[in-house]
């Protein structure tokens, strides 16, 4: 078991690494368009962004779902490419014509969506720079699946990088603004389109077989809609804060929002290398499966929660760093979006089962609930409490939808995890948000001290309360002698 958790480590290592320069890059684009961009603008580009997303969703057709899967079933080369030709070359039709309505027809749908932002030429952009991004999704999928997460990263780089390179000539150097903004996301799916249907193309065969696609799309069209239910908890706070008040207070949230989900790109990069990693295991026959996948989950629950602490920590200096003085109110929700991440991510956990036993009709309905407690606590809260409410209505979205999932997913595919353990780091990372939260020392010297002890205070209590097992602390003192060992002369 142990080789097969270190094997899992090594790839999330890779995979957090690309997460992290590609979230750097997009971190590094916040400083430039809150100085280059007029507040309302940084509004309006966010609220695109947030309309991308869902795009993305709909583009993709579930389709990262049902290749991951499906690769499994087929042992035959010829038979993968086949099945690789198929689903790509349908992808792209369907979508291309989606884009092509949406242009035509759809400004009556989506200018009341994007209020204050022109539909054209700003939305038309978004959405066809939304199209040619999707080309990415059967190659990301099949890095995952042949474990080349140093390719991954390379590639996350180079396309962030693209993104870099054209906000900087379009935005900084020739002052083109919103436009400028929106034009660089569009440069940057051009590239993408290009370079990843080649790439796919080498991996798949246009000798195309119909047949692959009714298995696929009833597998891959449910994940669609769970992956819509995760905009809707993810980015329709904006939509209702812009109708509630206005672009600028969905800048300054968006600000805190942001620096609160960075764990989300870890979340996301453990799971890159977990899901191939599950079906293998599962594959494998392995009987220490399940005990394997317990205790990889009480590891995942740590280490998201380890770096949600330091998110929650810091919460005032990223916020100055990336905003300045003028977004400092959105320190007041960071914490909040910190517990949301954490309990989205919580969602892999439990989630692998029904996706294993192909049994993903159920996501629609586990998202409903999510999504209406979402959209009902952000009518009732904003109006009254405003970003905060709109942070709240956000956590309890993630949490009623992890709590339904897991009752579900054991019905298929029952796993003992440790949720006790589980809890036990939940508990800490919220009594550490809730202090950071309610006191900021307002001199150096406290707050140093104060920081420092909500850094320890949770780690130090989950080891004196007995949360290591003996053999995890036999295996972590074997792990801390080993650099000693290496130092010392032969």
């Amino acid at each position: 078991m142990l080789e097969q958790l270190r094997r899992l480590a090594r790839h999330s290592a890779a995979y957090t690494l690309g997460s992290a320069l590609n979230k750097a890059f997009a971190f590094i684009l916040v400083p430039i368009f809150t100085r280059s961009l007029a507040q309302q603008d940084y509004g309006a580009y966010v609220l695109l962004n947030a309309g991308a997303a869902v795009l993305a969703v709909l583009f993709e057709l579930g389709v990262s779902s049902s290749v991951m899967r499906f690769y499994y079933d087929y042992d035959d080369p010829r038979e993968r490419a086949r099945y690789l030709g198929s689903v790509w070359l349908f992808c792209v039709l369907a979508t291309c014509a989606m884009a092509l309505v949406l242009t035509l027809f759809g400004e009556p749908v989506l200018a009341p969506l994007f209020k204050g932002v022109s539909f054209w030429p700003y939305v038309v952009l978004t959405v066809w720079a939304t199209f040619l991004s999707t080309a990415n999704v059967i190659p990301w999928v099949l890095m995952r699946i042949h474990e080349q997460s140093t390719r991954f990263v390379i590639l996350v780089v180079a396309q962030s990088a693209a993104l870099l390179v054209a906000v900087l000539i379009y935005v900084v150097l020739l002052h083109m603004g919103l436009l400028g903004a929106v034009l660089s996301i569009f440069t940057q799916g051009c590239l993408i389109f290009v370079f990843f249907s080649v790439y796919t193309l080498r991996n798949a065969s246009l000798n195309v077989r119909w047949r692959y696609l009714p298995p696929s799309l009833a597998y891959g069209l449910p994940v669609l809609l769970l992956q819509a239910g995760w905009w809707v908890l993810d980015a329709s706070d904006r939509f209702i804060l812009r109708y509630f008040t206005s672009l600028d207070v969905v800048a300054v949230y968006s600000i805190g929002y942001a620096i609160g989900r960075i764990l989300i790109m870890f979340s996301q990069a453990i799971n890159q290398a977990w899901t191939p990693f599950f079906y293998a295991t599962v594959k494998e026959g392995r009987p220490d499966a399940k005990g394997i996948f317990s205790y990889t989950a009480t590891y995942f629950t740590l280490a998201i929660s380890g770096l949600g602490l330091l998110v929650v920590v810091f919460a005032r200096e990223a916020v100055l760093f990336f905003g300045g003085h003028s977004y400092l109110a959105a320190t007041t929700i960071t914490p909040l979006v910190v517990l949301g991440t954490v309990a989205q991510g919580m969602f892999y956990v439990p989630s692998r089962g029904l996706f294993l036993q192909k049994q993903t009709r159920w996501f629609p309905m586990i998202l409903l609930v999510g999504v209406v407690v979402n959209l009902g606590l952000n009518l009732l809260l904003i109006p009254i409490i405003g970003m905060i409410g709109a942070a709240l209505a956000t956590l309890a979205g993630y949490v009623a939808t992890v709590a339904v999932t897991f009752v579900v997913s054991q019905r298929y595919y029952h796993v003992d995890y440790q949720a006790w353990r589980m809890a036990r780091i939940i508990i800490m990372l919220s009594v550490v948000a809730a202090a950071a939260t309610l006191y900021q020392p307002s001199t150096l010297l406290p707050l140093v001290v104060w920081k420092a002890t909500l850094l320890a205070i949770g780690p130090l209590v989950l080891w004196a309360t007995g949360f290591l097992e003996p053999r995890e602390k036999r295996a972590l003192r074997r792990m801390l002698r080993r650099p000693r060992q290496k130092e010392s002369p032969a």
